[in-house]
């Protein structure tokens, strides 16, 4: 599978295409959920604008979508949704918001215009390789507990929550492709 990326965080930037300003947002976003949320606070920020325009692509499960928001059939959403595309980006959403500045740009030029202000802040962002996480609940003894945090400071993780008693039970979050490592690292070092 190709290599997939996603963004670090929120990022926007405005242009103006004959006297239109297309304000575009991209945040990284990992489920259904958060995306709606986006498009809420979008919808509320951006009120008084024409049009609100986005794409988004969704890793796990995969899913993308593209919406047009009243500009004709495939001339912004589509255009939004190729430029992600092209960056390889998932987990993250791209909406560019117009305010008409009253000289029409028709089909070709709104294409133009939507795809120019979604390439403009992917190439502003800082785009990170995709990282899928996966938790664990762990029961070790102090020593499992001492080798299991210098593993986490070696190849990443985060532990989540931890509680001391006769063994320590951990609750901790790292990355999916160093769930095996991890597994022989404990197994090997108790035995």
């Amino acid at each position: 599978m190709a290599e997939r990326y996603t963004v670090d965080r929120p990022y926007r930037t405005e242009i103006e295409i004959k006297q239109s300003r297309f304000i575009a947002l991209l945040r990284p976003l990992s489920s259904l959920g958060e995306v709606k949320r986006w498009l809420a606070e979008l919808e509320q920020t951006y009120r008084d604008a024409g049009h609100i325009c986005y794409a988004y692509r969704l890793a796990n499960p995969f899913r993308e979508k593209a919406y047009d928001a009243g500009e004709p059939k495939g001339t912004a959403g589509r255009p939004i949704l190729r430029q992600l595309q092209a960056g390889s980006l998932v987990d993250c959403g791209l909406a560019v918001v117009r305010y008409f500045g009253g000289i029409k740009l028709g089909t070709g030029g709104l294409t133009r215009a939507y795809g120019q202000a979604a390439r403009s802040v992917i190439q502003m962002a800082k785009s990170v390789p995709l990282i899928r996480w996966s938790r664990l609940h762990l029961e070790l003894d102090y020593a499992g507990y001492t080798r299991l945090q210098q593993y986490l400071f070696r190849f990443g993780g985060e532990i989540v929550s931890v509680h001391f008693g006769e063994r320590v039970v951990v609750e901790l979050k790292i990355p999916s492709d160093c769930f095996q490592s991890l597994k022989r690292e404990l197994d090997l070092r108790a035995s």
